[in-house]
């Protein structure tokens, strides 16, 4: 034996390569059922009819579970796309609750401003009537004073005047032309007593006497004014306090209404904050929900085309199964 005869019969028999176990049934039973359907019915033997038979048997049971997947996918996209709806229509409706209750807002803003401008109104009034009331009060205050110090001028300094006695009398004399300053009497009238009452009691004349009784007229009609304006101011006074507690309750019910209106700015202007995130959530969730939407319908389409090809191979295989054998030709009588 030569040398390469030797080295090449070493080798032993060559290694065969192993088939997947699955494609080789696949692969044998296609063999098979290939011949079985390639004879009409009445040709084929009983195992030959019996595996034609089997395969109609496991192509139906496959058509059969393609259908149940496409009708169990046609669910779940019809509750894919009730769940569409549902989240648009939530998407929709959170954004009808965002501008109901901005509109809302808007207006409890305008009352609260009304609000707020009719307690500054009140505010301001209110400040008038403190205001009239110290004037008053003020007045009042005067009007006492001016009479008091009238009622001592006549029983001190004019009796003391008229009198004509040395002591004081410059000094008497000065308080007089004061007083008829501040009082307003009548500025001849009181420089004509300013000169009598200059003269001792028993140089006074007849005019000096006219002048005498005049100042008394005057001044009894200066007391007689302020004792009216006193009067008078009684009644003003009511008022004056009954104008300032109409105008303090008017301020608090104001405020009251006020703070009323804030509270209910404050409680809008966070409904439409919620309301604002309320309407992103609803948004995002339809919009997150489009992918899973394409998804299903994917899904649903593929099954639908798996389904419709198993019916055709079903279709066909069953009329090759079904088909039967050709009627043989007449013979002729003649022919024999």
């Amino acid at each position: 034996m030569s040398k390469r005869a030797s080295v090449g019969g070493s080798r032993g028999p060559a290694k065969r390569v192993r088939k997947d176990p699955a494609e080789a049934a696949v692969a044998l039973l296609g063999e098979h059922v290939h011949g079985c359907v390639a004879q009409p019915r009445g040709e084929r033997d009983g195992l030959q009819e019996a595996i034609a038979g089997k395969v109609l048997e496991a192509l139906r049971a496959v058509e059969a579970a393609r259908s149940a997947a496409v009708a169990e996918l046609e669910v779940k996209v019809g509750s894919a796309e009730g769940e569409k709806a549902a989240r648009a229509d939530r998407a929709e409706k959170a954004s009808e609750d965002l501008a109901a209750k901005s509109v809302f807002a808007e207006g409890v803003k305008a009352a609260l401003q009304k609000a707020s401008a009719e307690a500054a109104e009140a505010r301001d009034a209110l400040t008038a009537a403190e205001d009239a009331q110290k004037a008053h009060e003020a007045s009042q205050l005067e009007v006492v004073e001016k009479r008091a110090r009238l009622e001592a001028f006549v029983g001190g300094e004019l009796a003391m005047l008229k009198e004509g006695t040395a002591a004081g009398t410059a000094k008497h004399i000065k308080a007089l032309t004061k007083l008829g300053q501040d009082f307003g009497l009548d500025a001849e009238l009181m420089s004509a007593a300013a000169s009598t009452f200059a003269k001792p009691a028993a140089e006074r004349g007849t005019f000096d006497g006219l002048v005498q009784t005049e100042l008394d007229a005057l001044i009894a009609a200066c007391a007689a004014d302020l004792a009216a304006v006193a009067a008078d101011a009684e009644p003003q006074r009511a008022k004056c306090a009954a104008r300032l507690k109409e105008a303090g309750e008017a301020w608090v019910k104001c405020l009251e209404t006020e703070n009323a209106r804030r509270v209910e700015a404050d409680a809008a202007s966070k409904a439409v904050k919620d309301a604002e995130v309320a309407r992103k959530e609803a948004a995002r969730a339809a919009k997150d929900f489009g992918p899973e939407m394409k998804q299903a319908a994917a899904a649903l389409a593929h099954a639908k085309s798996a389904a419709e090809e198993c019916q055709g191979v079903l279709s066909a295989y069953g009329e090759l199964v079904d088909r039967a054998a050709p009627e043989a030709e007449a013979v002729p009588v003649d022919a024999v």
